[in-house]
């Protein structure tokens, strides 16, 4: 009985296994594929510039070193639109070719804010698969200066760093990190013979106040913070401590919190100019924040009334087309062409 139930499930099988046999050679015989042999693939040409297309010049080739000079004050502080013009540069060129060596070689006054730039813009680029190389100043300040504030650590050029006590070396982050701002305050401190808890508090809070703008408001998105990079150091001509902070977001005219006006007006017709932005939202109480919250948007008047009232010296802020310069009253819009990518605040400790 057992063989012949398996012999029966067998014949089914079978006969149903032929059928779909039988199916599938009529199908291919109603629709025969073709027999014509592939035509042959057209050699790959690599692609042309859009520029070029439109402008009939010779295509752009990625693979060609460009460099960009710096020029000889490096400084965003000191002389913004001269260092911006070189970033503009190295924008355009990181852009269109994928290789660009930075030549440093002429600078001859160097600040860490421009470090700090050139820091951030290189690392945007590589993001996009764009190589850089480059040398350092052959100025012997600038080149202790460039060497030792940790700038190689962060683009694997794998140079070592030497310590010096005179640099504190750039840190990054994201989120509010204390520690980091506790390293400042204990550097200055150090340096100035100053008291961290007490004298030196208002700079403190300022710091984390910067770092906290950056994750809120830096980039527009509370779900993709912007990156904030730090580095101070001490001028031994003159003892004074300088400190800048820097970061990546989309800058304080776009982040600030527009009024009626603005929205529908102003900032439509490029009525206002951004320096008016950005003093505004550091002389304002809460009202440009975009958070909406009444205990938000204090950060940057904090910090402006720690200049004014003398706690920190020398503050400047620099964002998008804006400079502003609380202790000198200087307040001006750099050119369309010349826009930087982020905010950046820079100001100098108080000795006494």
């Amino acid at each position: 009985m057992k063989k012949l139930w398996v012999d029966t499930r067998w014949r089914s099988k079978t006969r149903r296994k032929e059928n779909r046999r039988r199916r599938r050679a009529a199908r291919k015989a109603k629709h025969p594929r073709s027999t014509d042999p592939k035509p042959p693939e057209m050699p790959r040409t690599p692609p042309m510039d859009p520029k070029a297309i439109r402008s009939n010049r010779r295509p752009v080739r990625p693979w060609r070193l460009v460099s960009v000079r710096a020029p000889a004050q490096m400084s965003l502080t000191c002389s913004p639109q001269e260092t911006l013009r070189f970033f503009h540069d190295l924008d355009t060129k990181a852009i269109r070719f994928d290789r660009v060596f930075v030549d440093l070689e002429s600078v001859e006054e160097l600040t860490p804010d421009a470090i700090l730039y050139t820091l951030s813009r290189v690392k945007h680029h590589a993001m996009r698969g764009v190589v850089f190389s480059g040398n350092a100043p052959a100025d012997a300040t600038c080149r202790e200066l460039w060497v030792q504030s940790g700038f190689y650590n962060y683009v694997n050029a794998g140079i070592k760093t030497p310590a010096n006590p005179d640099i504190l070396s750039i840190k990054s982050g994201v989120q509010v990190d204390s520690d980091v701002a506790g390293l400042v305050i204990e550097f200055a401190a150090h340096h100035l013979g100053l008291n961290p808890e007490g004298d030196l508090e208002p700079a403190y809070v300022a710091i984390v106040e910067c770092m906290t703008n950056t994750l809120h408001h830096a980039s527009g998105n509370p779900k993709r913070p912007c990156e904030w990079h730090v580095i101070a150091r001490r001028y031994p001509a003159t003892g004074e401590v300088q400190f800048a902070i820097l970061d990546s977001g989309q800058g304080i005219p776009e982040t600030v919190r527009n009024t009626v006006l603005e929205t529908w007006v102003t900032r439509p017709l490029r009525l206002q100019e951004d320096f008016e932005l950005i003093r505004s939202a550091l002389t304002s109480q809460g009202r440009r924040s975009r958070m909406g919250q009444r205990h938000r948007g204090r950060g940057l008047p904090k910090i402006c009334s720690f200049a004014q009232a003398g706690k920190i010296r020398d503050l400047r802020v620099l964002s998008r087309r804006g400079f502003v310069d609380i202790g000198a009253g200087v307040f001006y819009d750099l050119p369309n062409n010349l826009r930087f990518q982020g905010t950046l605040l820079a100001w100098s400790f108080v000795t006494a």
